[in-house]
């Protein structure tokens, strides 16, 4: 797989609204402090895309807040990942 292939799959596949967000930190039981000293973002970017409508986070940017908030990529991410580094 290219890596302009992996990088659109990535587009479709990993999608977050601001809703998604929420259930992620609060399944987690993530804080908006938490998560801004942990990303080094500030708490008011956090809330920006909490409160946000539609989508907000794609691809590999969907996949850095999904990381921080679980502790772990995705199952598929990380095979994907591995392949790419292989290749």
């Amino acid at each position: 797989m290219t890596t302009q292939k992996i990088d659109s799959w990535f587009d479709r596949t990993y999608r977050l609204t601001g809703s998604d967000i929420k259930s992620l930190m609060r399944k987690h039981k993530r804080t908006i402090r938490d998560l801004s000293d942990e990303m080094n973002i500030t708490m008011k970017r956090i809330r920006e895309v909490r409160n946000a409508d539609d989508v907000v986070l794609v691809g590999h940017a969907a996949l850095d807040w999904i990381e921080h908030i679980t502790g772990q990529l995705p199952a598929r991410a990380r095979a994907t990942y591995r392949q790419r580094t292989r290749a």
